[in-house]
């Protein structure tokens, strides 16, 4: 094995659609016009037992590799492993959306990382942090029993934080065995500058995750104890989408002003610095730097999470249909 190339998030940003073009193109050995020789693998976790994986159909339901904090201890061991399935000139790929945020938060893992004899680059994908919160409460704090306001403001407040892009950036960045750090917004099409990153032909692939409608999202809310919707499980709600197909709606905006100056007051700095890196690699829209300093005008209308759905964005759903599409589901 050559060197290690490492998507390391961040959460709700295109890691899906990332995962699922690796795991698609990337899982047997492929070569680039530079001879560059590239194979995907997935490191999981399962019954005590470490597997490196890149054949798709080994554990088939899972696209990346598992968070770094199941391998504590034995990360050494998972990069010798890789090395001896693979041979001496490949870029090994690997991907987890955790993985910036596992080493912010463990000073072991860290060090395992340091002290890799491997080359490692990096492949970091970021977003405003108002806009990965909002987006954070909508797939995750809403189904958390917990009020908006309480959970966005334990995010903001967290330390080290899990959706200040910036903080990690710099934590990583001071790995001495890194050669390059690759970084994007999630504006940019990180798929295709992936792609670019490899120097692979650029392959259009389908968004791998859909927004779910709000309309139905308040009624998967609702019901999330019958249909079986869990903060982390969010099955249900890729099936009901899939087989929807409801017109795409504007995802609105929840979080409060209080908040949004608390958040701006914590970590608007970071968010300036992050601009200023993001536009060395490739220049922000106007409208994306907007985001990051907390001037945007979604910002000005915001709405209240429980006011509920909007009369255009109702849904008429009831438990009945709920429970017939659960049927044709099973």
């Amino acid at each position: 094995m050559k060197e290690v190339i490492l998507h390391i998030g961040g959460p709700k940003c295109a890691s899906s659609s990332i995962q699922k073009y690796c795991k698609d193109h990337l899982s047997d050995l492929v070569e680039n016009a530079n001879g560059k020789k590239y194979p995907y693998f997935r490191i999981l976790k399962s019954d005590q037992e470490l597997f490196a994986v890149n054949k798709k159909e080994d554990f088939p339901n899972a696209n990346s590799s598992q968070n770094l904090y199941q391998f504590k201890g034995n990360v050494k061991s998972i990069f010798d492993k890789l090395n001896d399935k693979t041979e001496n000139d490949v870029s090994v790929i690997l991907s987890c959306e955790e993985w910036a945020f596992d080493l912010i938060t463990s000073n072991a893992l860290f060090s395992e990382l340091k002290d890799l004899k491997f080359t490692i680059k990096i492949f970091f994908v970021v977003r405003p942090i108002l806009s990965v919160l909002n987006s954070s409460w909508l797939q995750w704090g809403a189904f958390s029993g917990d009020s908006l306001e309480n959970w966005i403001e334990k995010k903001i407040l967290q330390s080290p934080n899990q959706f200040d892009f910036f903080q990690q950036y710099e934590r990583i960045s001071s790995l001495h065995n890194i050669r390059e750090i690759r970084i994007c917004d999630i504006s940019q099409n990180p798929v295709k500058v992936f792609q670019d990153f490899l120097e692979m032909p650029i392959t259009p692939i389908q968004r791998e995750n859909e927004t779910t409608h709000i309309g139905l999202l308040y009624q998967i809310v609702r019901n999330q104890n019958i249909i079986g919707r869990t903060v982390h499980d969010s099955t249900i709600e890729n099936f009901l989408n899939k087989q929807l197909k409801l017109p795409e709606c504007q995802t609105p905006f929840f979080i409060p002003k209080k908040l949004i100056d608390l958040c701006q007051e914590n970590h608007g700095k970071n968010m300036r610095n992050m601009v200023n890196l993001l536009n060395k690699f490739m220049k922000l829209d106007e409208e994306v730097e907007r985001l990051y300093f907390g001037t945007s005008s979604i910002f000005s209308n915001q709405r209240r999470w429980e006011s509920g759905p909007s009369s255009d964005e109702l849904l008429s759903l009831n438990d009945a249909w709920l429970m017939r599409t659960l049927k044709i589901r099973n």
